[in-house]
């Protein structure tokens, strides 16, 4: 085993082509404004890759997949991103496998000689704004906000954060409606729900009576914001911008547990102080929330930084006069799919909707399901109906409506069998999927000989079942 201190030359071709994992280690971080868990992956040429996991995440999510990366080169980032892509999800589960495909980037970088973005496909810009994040312990004011926020402008940061949410009005009597005894509970086990210090989160509070607490859905907790909290709120915010001014753009996070009514009445409470943004006011994937959110202020919204690897999704767009406008909803298909050489993550390739109805129907290549949805009629946003689950390999990848009285006519005049094919129609009238017309060979491809529509079958074939 090679634990020599980091080498930073790069490697020599056949080095490059020898490159192993020998390793992975951990070292925990405490004391820093966010608690943290570094990877650190070993190589045999004595070549170290650094990674991260994310606050308050586990280790275990990185260290289960150690016996999957032993002895492999990790120059072929992309090869073994795809091979522990399935052990990740959304969130702080997804801190394990990220942490270690940015070990694995740190390694390719030093190995080739060169920044890791270059080997991304190069950079855009040689300098990217950042803002600073602001917060101050302890029970405190706006105007004391103000000042520590006034510091980081003298620093020389251009754009700030600052968290602000119902963790201000918690010991404050008559801001907060709960359930009794709640909000000690909450104050007790689930800080993280009331405000996170430092913007992240604690180790403890991922376990036993907090993780109950923290992990209650925002619509769920049967909190209220009382037109006395919003004032003090309105109040803080007003006192911010008395110190630093409209001139230097600000953003708050870290709202609380609340529903997503109480959310709209406070982001119209923000729209006078010119916010750049209010973030993470519910959990990402409410995107009906978001939608009532959006519709109802003019204070932009941001979500998006727990969500994992999102792939094979539904997104929903209102149309007019030919044009497109804001996504109204994205619907998440998630998993992984049977056979991860051919497909490894699930697939929207196709959504058609049934003729004459609000049925939305998505071939899922990478899962081999067809995903049903009704599409609501006055919103346009879809609700999870059923789903056709099919032979593994069969995909589909498309799939057609044909109306089956006409389809019969036909193949009749053709001369067709109609035996098989007349049972599978009489399962789903008027029409059905074509997708159970054709022949898949392995590994999901139509070779072209065999795309042959049911009249120019040589021999009757079983129908592939619904």
């Amino acid at each position: 085993m090679n634990l020599q201190p980091d080498r930073l030359a790069p490697l020599s071709a056949q080095e490059r082509a020898d490159l192993k994992i020998t390793d992975m280690r951990f070292c925990d971080i405490d004391g820093m404004p966010k608690r943290c868990t570094l990877i650190k992956l070993y190589t045999n040429a004595g070549i170290v890759g650094y990674g991260e996991v994310r606050d308050a995440a586990t280790k275990t999510y990185a260290a289960m997949l150690k016996s999957r990366l032993l002895g492999e080169n990790p120059l072929n980032v992309d090869k073994l991103f795809r091979r522990v892509k399935q052990f990740g999800h959304h969130s702080r589960q997804g801190g394990g496998v990220s942490g270690v495909e940015v070990a694995l980037w740190d390694i390719a970088g030093k190995a080739w000689g060169v920044p890791c973005w270059q080997l991304l496909g190069g950079k855009f810009r040689d300098r990217i704004r950042v803002y600073c994040d602001t917060d101050v312990e302890g029970k405190h004011t706006g105007h004391d906000m103000g000042l520590a926020l006034k510091r980081r402008m003298d620093m020389g940061f251009t754009f700030l954060k600052m968290d602000l949410g119902i963790g201000l009005l918690i010991d404050e009597p008559g801001t907060l409606t709960a359930p009794l005894g709640f909000l000690q509970e909450m104050k007790t086990y689930g800080k993280h729900s009331v405000n996170a210090p430092h913007g992240s989160m604690e180790i403890s509070q991922m376990s036993h009576k907090a993780y109950e607490i923290n992990t209650i859905g925002h619509p769920f907790t049967g909190i209220r914001i009382t037109e006395k909290g919003l004032n003090l709120l309105e109040d803080y915010v007003r006192e911010v911008r008395e110190v630093i001014g409209y001139d230097v753009p600000l953003a708050v996070d870290h709202f609380g547990h609340i529903c997503v009514e109480d959310t709209i009445r406070f982001a119209r409470r923000m729209e006078p102080y010119n916010l750049a943004w209010i973030e993470d006011v519910a959990p990402w994937h409410y995107t009906d929330h978001y939608v009532r959110l959006r519709n109802a202020t003019t204070v932009p919204i941001c979500t998006g930084e727990d969500i994992y690897c999102l792939s094979g999704s539904v997104s929903v767009f209102p149309a007019q006069s030919g044009t497109l406008g804001e996504r109204i909803q994205l619907v998440e298909h998630t998993g992984s799919g049977p056979n991860p050489d051919r497909q490894e993550a699930p697939h929207a390739h196709q959504c058609v909707f049934r003729p004459g109805t609000n049925e939305l129907f998505v071939c899922d290549l990478g899962s081999d399901r067809v995903r049903i949805y009704d599409q609501n009629p006055d919103t346009g946003l879809l609700s999870h109906g059923r789903e056709i689950v099919m032979p593994a390999g069969m995909g589909p990848r498309h799939l057609v409506f044909a109306d089956a009285d006409q389809r019969d006519r036909r193949a009749g005049q053709r001369g067709a069998p109609r035996g098989p094919w007349r049972r599978l129609e009489d399962r789903r009238r008027p029409v059905h999927a074509a997708a159970g017309l054709f022949r898949r060979e392995r590994h999901g491809r139509h070779p072209p000989a065999r795309r042959r529509a049911v009249g120019q079958q040589s021999r009757p074939r079983q129908p592939v079942p619904h």
